[in-house]
């Protein structure tokens, strides 16, 4: 989409070189990582830039496109293992056109994947919280300088000059405090480690988990509220701590949420406390909250599957989830599911029952109940155009 930064990046360089662009114009398409992988090799791809969670799901199918060169960024790379792809792990933010760092996964690493060196005409400092340079594996605030700094952010003259400031090395320039935690490894490369504030990174989208808690707060069953992500079954999910007056239901609070908040920005969890937890200090002791997994949330109601479509419905989401006990009602994000999961339920649902299901109903009704429902009328109506072209053979 043109409205997302990275578009620059795919776009300009790409045709300065003498590229060729091939959009995706079926949105469907995108959230399929197999007919991705179709589409990349028909027109015979060279260079394309995907979300990390495609890259991870291209490498964890093992699909062969081979001499394809991958761009990624905007989120963490997790690669489990090594793959016949060039993949190369980008780091930057807007305020910068985009692109400030870059790695080659083909060159060794040890643990995380590490965001790389800065591109031309980009520097890269950490530094302390005084702007003074850190030793080699001392994490500290990710800087950047350079020709691809903006000017600053439309009309808001506080947040630039708290964001844009004076280059503490070179009078003549100035620096871009990212809020981004990283350090600097003996080879060279910076390793990423987290955000300084509470502003957090999922999926490629820039969340204020305070937005959320406020929102939350809203809600007349709620009297406090705390979000915070936390990485379940190696993926980042939202997890809402909730003091709660009266009765309330997740599925209806859920609900109330998605009609305010996009869906990225919606808890994958619910839980109730009594209160929430404070070191002698007074903040928040966010190491004394509960534990969760996906078992602790299940539906205290379970509706078990009954059809061949819905029991093997049940086992796609329990390969996917990797939750032992799921009901037809059971929700899908409230089970830890977010819209890469959604992907390889789908993929998974097309190659077995040879249907295909449009993303966007799973969001709307993200149930085995409805999506049962989805394939045995699509089943109906293949059956019915057998039977009439059945009569035209006969006639």
């Amino acid at each position: 989409s043109v409205a997302f930064d990275a578009s620059v990046w795919e776009i300009y360089p790409t045709l300065v070189n003498g590229g060729i662009l091939y959009p995706i114009a079926d949105s469907a398409l995108r959230y399929n990582v197999e007919q991705l992988a179709g589409f990349l090799k028909m027109h015979q791809i060279t260079h394309t830039f995907l979300p990390p969670q495609m890259v991870q799901e291209l490498v964890r199918l093992n699909v062969s496109l081979s001499g394809l060169t991958i761009l990624t960024g905007g989120d963490v790379l997790k690669l489990s293992e090594r793959n016949t792809y060039h993949i190369f792990n980008n780091y930057g933010p807007t305020e910068n056109t985009v692109v400030a760092t870059y790695f080659d996964t083909q060159q060794s690493y040890d643990g995380s994947i590490p965001i790389g060196k800065p591109i031309h005409n980009t520097t890269a400092f950490i530094l302390s919280d005084e702007l003074e340079l850190q030793p080699v594996g001392v994490v500290g605030e990710l800087c950047l300088a350079g020709d691809g700094l903006a000017r600053g952010y439309w009309n808001r003259p506080a947040l630039t000059a708290t964001k844009f400031v004076q280059h503490p090395f070179d009078p003549t320039a100035r620096l871009y405090r990212t809020g981004d935690l990283a350090r600097w490894l003996p080879d060279g490369n910076i390793e990423f480690v987290g955000r300084k504030d509470t502003q957090i990174k999922i999926r490629g989208y820039r969340i204020e988990l305070e937005e959320i808690e406020q929102v939350l707060l809203q809600q007349a069953e709620v009297v406090q509220a705390l979000a915070l992500v936390r990485d379940i079954q190696d993926n980042k999910a939202i997890i809402a701590y909730l003091v709660t007056d009266g009765e309330w239901q997740k599925p209806l609070l859920r609900a109330k949420l998605a009609a305010v908040l996009p869906d990225y920005m919606i808890p994958s969890y619910f839980v109730e406390i009594d209160v929430i937890p404070l070191t002698a200090n007074g903040k928040i002791d966010r190491k004394a909250l509960p534990d969760i997994s996906p078992e602790d949330l299940l539906p205290k109601e379970y509706v078990a599957p009954s059809t061949e479509i819905e029991h093997r419905l049940v086992q796609i989401w329990q390969e996917v989830l990797e939750v032992e006990k799921i009901g037809l009602t059971d929700n899908f994000f409230e089970l830890g599911g977010q819209s890469i999961k959604a992907t390889r339920v789908l993929s998974m649902i097309e190659r077995q029952f040879h249907t295909r299901v449009d993303i966007q109903k799973i969001f709307v009704h993200p149930t085995i109940e409805f999506l049962a429902l989805e394939i045995e009328n699509a089943n109906s109506l293949k059956q019915d155009s057998a039977k009439k072209a059945a009569k035209k053979i006969i006639i």
